[in-house]
């Protein structure tokens, strides 16, 4: 316990230590310009506070990312019915609006809103109102729904969930 006591009391005094000196270099002014003019800088006079701007969140803007907005169109496989159309609008705010129909049916349903991009920005995910769904995007104007295990769906009907702009 002694051991951890005494490092305890080094360790805050490095700190105090540290902090007395910060506190040294930048109460001097000429200090500080001598420091700045060593590195080729030069201290701007204060005027007031720095002005708070609030920015809104911006979805990525990679050249894979820059041409997402827009809608897509398709016809996913159905079992039950002749398939279900699917138009899913993206917009540069990163909110979506899904529409699906069952191809001769009236059953339409319409849902919107938000989407994130994955780390590499080749793959945008669905909030909760869109069930999570994910789609890679495919160069040049193409989503590809992925399956429940966000893998690409393989098959004869791979080519159906597969949504153009």
């Amino acid at each position: 316990m002694a051991v951890t006591t005494t490092n305890s009391r080094k360790g805050l005094w490095r700190v105090a230590m540290a902090a007395g000196v910060l506190a040294g270099l930048l109460s001097g002014c000429s200090t500080v310009d001598s420091a700045l003019g060593a590195v080729g800088l030069q201290r701007i006079p204060s005027t007031g506070p720095a002005p708070v701007i609030k920015v809104d969140p911006v979805p990525p803007a990679s050249s894979a990312a820059a041409s997402w907005t827009g809608t897509y169109r398709g016809v996913l496989p159905c079992p039950d019915c002749d398939g279900v159309r699917i138009s899913l609008s993206l917009f540069k705010d990163a909110t979506y609006e899904l529409q699906t129909e069952l191809i001769g049916s009236d059953k339409r349903h319409a849902r919107s809103g938000s989407f994130t991009f994955n780390a590499d920005e080749t793959r945008i995910t669905l909030d909760a109102n869109g069930q999570n769904r994910s789609f890679d995007i495919l160069p040049p104007n193409r989503l590809r729904m992925l399956g429940k295990d966000n893998a690409p769906v393989t098959g004869a009907n791979a080519e159906r969930f597969i949504l153009r702009k």
